[in-house]
C-alpha cells in the first residue's frame, strides 16, 4: 500500500510511521513542523524514524519512507502531492492540537482544523483513494452524561473550540462519504500517551515539573477522570480499522471509539507516575479549566465489532514505559 500520513512529526504520526514502514508500506510523510511546542522534538522524531535534513533535501534512511515538508494549508503543494503518488490509504493526523489552546488562540484551529482539513477533503474527491482515515477526539462528546460514551451519542455541545472544530470535521466527512461515495472513517483518540509525547499534555507536565523539583496544577481538585490510552494500542487501533476491507468496502462516513476502556482519577495517574519517576511531586489544586471535560471514558464495542482492536498496554506498564523514554531523551 502507498500511504500518506499528515502529521508525521507529531506525536501519533512518528509511532504509526514506524509501524508501518515496519511492516513493508511505502509511506510519505508530511509535517509543516510549525513551532506551536518544541521544534527540536519534532526533528529528533523524525530522526527516530530516519528522516534528516542535509543542506536544504529532507532524506529517508528507508527507501520505503519520503518526508515533507509541507502545510495541509498549501492547496498546490497537496494537490502535487496527490497527482504524483497513487495514495491507496491516507492517514490524516496533522491538526491544531491543544483545549487550552484553543481558548487563547481559536483562529489557528479554524485555519488548521477545518481550512486545512477541507484541502484534503477536496484531493480526496478528486483522486478517490480506497480509504481516508482522519483524527476526531474524544473531546467532542463534551460533558457527556451517558457513560461509557457511545459513538450514536449526540455530540452536540462541545465546551471549546478545538472539540468544535472536531466536530466540524466529521459533519464534513458525512457530507463529503455520502455525495462522493468514498470510505472516510474518524477516530476519537481518548487521551494518548507514551514517549515521543507532546510538551503540553499532562505525563509530559508532571514528568518535568517532577524533574525540576516544581509544583505541578491540579485542575478540578483532582476529580478529573481521563480514558488514558497507551500510544501502541492506538497505532494497532489505527491501522486494524486504516486496511479493514468490511469498512472499506461499506463506503461512506463512520466514526469509532479508540481508547482503553478503563478512566482512571488524574490522582491516581499522578501517584503511578511519581512512584515510576521516585519521586513526590508537589501539587497546587485549582479549580477547572474553562473547556474542560470532567470525565472521558470509551466503549469501544463497534471498533472491537470490525477489528481485532484490544488493548493490551496496562496504564502501570505504559507509565513505566513513558518515564524510562523520558529519562533517555531528556538525559536525566
Amino acid at each position: 500500500m502507498t500511504v500518506l500520513i499528515t502529521g508525521a512529526a507529531g506525536f501519533i504520526g512518528t509511532h504509526l510511521l514506524q509501524y508501518l514502514a515496519n511492516i513493508g508500506h511505502d509511506i510519505v510523510a508530511l509535517d509543516s513542523l510549525n513551532n506551536y511546542y518544541d521544534l527540536q522534538l519534532k526533528l529528533d522524531r523524525l530522526k527516530y524514524n530516519g528522516i534528516n535534513k542535509v543542506d536544504t533535501i529532507w532524506v529517508s534512511d528507508r527507501t520505503n519512507v519520503r518526508f515533507f515538508n509541507y502545510s495541509i494549508l498549501d492547496k498546490i503543494k497537496l494537490d502535487e502531492l496527490f497527482s504524483t503518488y497513487s495514495f491507496s490509504h491516507i492517514i490524516h493526523l496533522a491538526a491544531q492540537p491543544g483545549v487550552r489552546h484553543s481558548i487563547e488562540n481559536p483562529t489557528s484551529y479554524y485555519e488548521n482544523n477545518i481550512s486545512g482539513y477541507f484541502n484534503l477533503l477536496s484531493c480526496i474527491r478528486k483522486y478517490k483513494p480506497a480509504h481516508f482515515i482522519y483524527a476526531s477526539s474524544s473531546s467532542v462528546y463534551g460533558q457527556n452524561s451517558s457513560i461509557p460514551f457511545q459513538e450514536m451519542d449526540a455530540c452536540n455541545e462541545p465546551l471549546n473550540f478545538y472539540a468544535s472544530s472536531k466536530k466540524c470535521n466529521e459533519m464534513m466527512a458525512h457530507s463529503y462519504a455520502n455525495i462522493y461515495d468514498i470510505a472516510i472513517t474518524g477516530l476519537r483518540f481518548f487521551t494518548v500517551y507514551g514517549p515521543w509525547g507532546r510538551p503540553d499534555m499532562a505525563p509530559m507536565i508532571f514528568a518535568r515539573a517532577a524533574s525540576n523539583n516544581e509544583a505541578i496544577k491540579v485542575f478540578n481538585f483532582g476529580n478529573q477522570k481521563r480514558d488514558f490510552t497507551y500510544i501502541d494500542d492506538i497505532v494497532e487501533g489505527i491501522q486494524h480499522i486504516c486496511f479493514n476491507e468490511q469498512r472499506i468496502n461499506e463506503k461512506g462516513h463512520e466514526v469509532f471509539n479508540i481508547g482503553r476502556g478503563e478512566p482512571v482519577g488524574l490522582l491516581d495517574f499522578i501517584t503511578l507516575l511519581e512512584g515510576a519517576i521516585g519521586v513526590s511531586i508537589d501539587k497546587e489544586m485549582v479549580e477547572a479549566q474553562a473547556g474542560e471535560t470532567d470525565v472521558t471514558y470509551a466503549n469501544v464495542d463497534k471498533l472491537k465489532a470490525y477489528t481485532a482492536y484490544s488493548p493490551q498496554v496496562k496504564l502501570s506498564e505504559g507509565i513505566e514505559q513513558f518515564v524510562s523514554w523520558y529519562k533517555t531523551y531528556y538525559k536525566l
